[in-house]
């Protein structure tokens, strides 16, 4: 079940990518700005995903380690506050004007 969501999580991350430069030939900024904050809340679930896939299925196919855990989900989690907040920043920016 965990490998459908990565699957779909990781499709609409490519597919938001594939957007964004589609995007940033053609339209305004506001919409550059929305799909950067629906990434940052993507990265935010796969991170998610992954971190409670370890806690709650200790023995599953993936058994990561601390190191995994802290610097490989657990960054992708902050990298993905950050890019969401500066998406939905940018966003209400350009938005008010």
């Amino acid at each position: 079940m965990n490998e459908i969501f990565g699957t779909i999580l990781f499709s609409i991350f490519i597919t938001s990518c594939v957007a964004l430069l589609l995007i940033s030939i053609r339209y305004s900024t506001k919409v550059k700005y929305a799909i950067i904050a629906v990434s940052g809340t993507i990265m935010i679930a796969h991170g998610s995903r992954m971190i409670s896939q370890t806690l709650l299925y200790p023995y599953g196919c993936y058994r990561p380690n601390l190191f995994d855990l802290i610097f490989d989900w657990l960054t992708l989690i902050l990298l993905g506050v950050f890019v969401a907040y500066l998406g939905f920043f940018e966003f209400y920016i350009n938005n008010k004007k």
